[in-house]
């Protein structure tokens, strides 16, 4: 009796616990039940579009792939579709407005919220407007770009590009994805009027044309090397390199130098090397660029340095016979492998013993050296006074440079010799 009653007490604790889990599980139904799933809008090509331009609004729910649903489209508060999607084949001002979608369940109580409006607004076609990267003329032979620009940036777009064309060609049009294009190493004929248009969308929607731009094409000035003191030099002269731009008028100008075509380090109109050394030889270009807005000027010809060892100073004689008091004779002085900017001294050696009584011979400068400066040093009349062993030497530069002292020229007078006191 005691045992009936202890199996029968326990029973209503078990058919508890049976009763909390049915009722568990009843919530957790109802609670599934009420999550509805989510709506996601999609408008194609943009909540911005413009007048006769194709658009599509798409209803998706989320996580919902094995359901079949059925949709209804509102534009502020009135139905519009009960399609999936609503297409609009050409839009104009009164599609604009607020859209939202609801989805339900086929044949079944299961629906979505409403979803999250998306306001579409609808312009006027739209005109872009075309300008350039530079003002004034392009150079030829530099960049410029076009700027094709939309008033109402929206997404999607290709950019359509007309430039002009020779009276044989067919105009045509080149398409980029950014709404700009560079048109590099413009010729003369290359000038002209450019248009620009933007299109999108399947079929594709094109805004109107831009006004024509009218983009000027100059010959470009071309940039000239000098070389001081002359293209011939010798080790350990100064030479300086200067860039002209023939035509630049008063344009500011920053330079590039090259050597044999690779860039070389100063960007300044002129430079110096203070000393010349033997790899210093080489061609020479450089070409200006503007300050104002970084076209270039055509680049110069290409100029040749070449660095010789040290420089020797030749004197010869005319006429090449023994002279005789009376007749006239010239030493002429040059310095091999150049003649440029060169002014030439003359010397002649003076003997004299020294302590010990022994012959010593010493170099001095012409009292009337400077006779001779352009290279030629003349004696007319001679006389036996004018006996001696003669030199020259050149200079040029700043600082001066001199070349070596020439080889010693005799010159040998018969006649009577003059004791002058």
């Amino acid at each position: 009796m005691v045992r009936k009653q202890a199996r029968e007490a326990s029973e209503p604790s078990r058919v508890g616990k049976f009763r909390k889990r049915s009722v568990l599980i009843s919530l957790i139904r109802v609670g599934q039940a009420q999550a509805l799933p989510k709506l996601v809008v999609s408008i194609n090509p943009d909540e911005q579009v413009y007048r006769g331009e194709t658009v599509t609004l798409r209803c998706d729910i989320q996580d919902e792939e094995d359901s079949d649903w059925i949709y209804s489209w509102n534009k502020d508060g009135s139905g519009v579709s009960i399609e999936q999607e609503y297409r609009i084949s050409s839009a104009e001002t009164s599609h604009a407005g607020k859209y939202t979608c609801r989805g339900r369940e086929r044949g079944g109580s299961h629906s979505s919220h409403t979803s999250d409006a998306v306001t579409l607004t609808v312009s006027e076609k739209p005109k872009p407007e075309l300008t350039p990267s530079l003002k004034g003329a392009v150079l030829k032979g530099n960049s410029v770009i076009l700027f094709c620009t939309l008033k109402l940036q929206s997404a999607g777009w290709k950019f359509y590009w007309i430039k002009p064309t020779q009276s044989t060609e067919t105009e045509t049009e080149a398409e980029t994805d950014y709404y700009t294009k560079t048109y590099s190493a413009v010729r003369i004929f290359d000038g002209g009027q450019y248009r620009c248009r933007a299109g999108r969308g399947n079929p594709v929607y094109y805004t109107h044309y831009s006004d024509a731009l009218w983009v000027n094409v100059t010959e470009s000035p071309k940039a000239v090397v000098t070389i001081k003191p002359d293209k011939h030099v010798f080790r350990g002269e100064t030479v300086t390199l200067r860039c002209e731009i023939q035509g630049g008028g008063d344009t500011e100008w920053t330079y590039s130098w090259y050597k044999k075509d690779k860039t070389f380090y100063p960007t300044t109109q002129e430079f110096s090397f203070s000393s010349v050394i033997n790899d210093d030889s080489g061609e020479y270009t450089c070409r200006g660029r503007r300050s104002s807005d970084s076209q270039s000027s055509e680049i110069s010809d290409a100029v040749t340095l070449t660095v010789s060892d040290a420089a020797e100073a030749v004197v010869s004689v005319s006429p090449l016979r023994w002279l005789t008091e009376g007749d006239s004779v010239t030493l002429s002085c040059e310095v091999k492998h150049s003649s440029t900017g060169w002014t030439f001294s003359w010397y002649t050696e003076v003997p004299s013993r020294d302590s010990q009584g022994s012959l010593r011979y010493s170099t001095a400068l012409l009292s009337d050296s400077s006779r001779g400066s352009g290279g030629s040093y003349t004696l007319s009349p001679v006389t036996v006074n004018h006996r001696g062993v003669y030199m020259c030497r050149a200079e040029r530069g700043e600082p001066v440079f001199h070349t070596r002292f020439s080889n010693l020229q005799p010159l040998c007078i018969t006649g009577e010799e003059i004791n002058q006191q």
